[in-house]
């Protein structure tokens, strides 16, 4: 039986290979905007560096330990959100996750590596994946740790089936 714990590292798993792939993509074309309007790879690794660290915005603040007694209760944007990227269907980024014109990839891919480290320190401090895990914004809500992982899992699958095709 798969905890929340083994679901993160499988999840962590898929986004260190993830960001390999954007790497992986010649210098000359990780700037290149795909035809479909979609992130260039630069602006894409800049992207999930940023949303890696809009979530440690909320858990440094209110840490799991700190919610342990908190009702789990998703925030209307969750669900919406969530079955955007479940339905594959082109989502445009909230301002604060999108990318600069210009990003420096190799930067990009060193800050969400470090933020992969930091949300895994969080994710281990609840006994459960009911648990409460992150308090966020009033659109999101308080999430229990599997439905902040099944999100995670659904925005990746999202960039994984629009990966940049430069």
């Amino acid at each position: 039986m798969s905890t929340h714990l083994d679901r993160h590292r499988a999840l962590k798993t898929a986004k260190q290979e993830f960001a390999k792939r954007l790497l992986a993509i010649p210098a000359d074309k990780r700037h290149v905007q795909p035809s479909d309007g979609g992130f260039s790879p630069a602006e894409l690794m800049e992207h999930l560096a940023k949303a890696e660290e809009f979530n440690l915005k909320f858990l440094r603040k209110v840490g799991p330990q700190q919610i342990a007694s908190r009702r789990v209760k998703p925030g209307p944007f969750y669900n919406m959100i969530l079955g955007s990227f479940t339905n594959l269907k082109r989502t445009s980024a909230p301002p604060m996750l999108k990318p600069a014109k210009t990003p420096d990839m190799d930067s990009h891919h060193s800050t969400w590596m470090k933020h992969l480290e930091e949300v895994e320190s969080f994710i281990t401090q609840v006994p459960s994946g009911s648990s409460p895990f992150i308090k966020m914004n009033f659109l999101f809500g308080t999430l229990s740790a599997d439905q902040f992982l099944a999100f995670q899992e659904a925005h990746m699958k999202y960039h994984d089936h629009f990966f940049p095709q430069v």
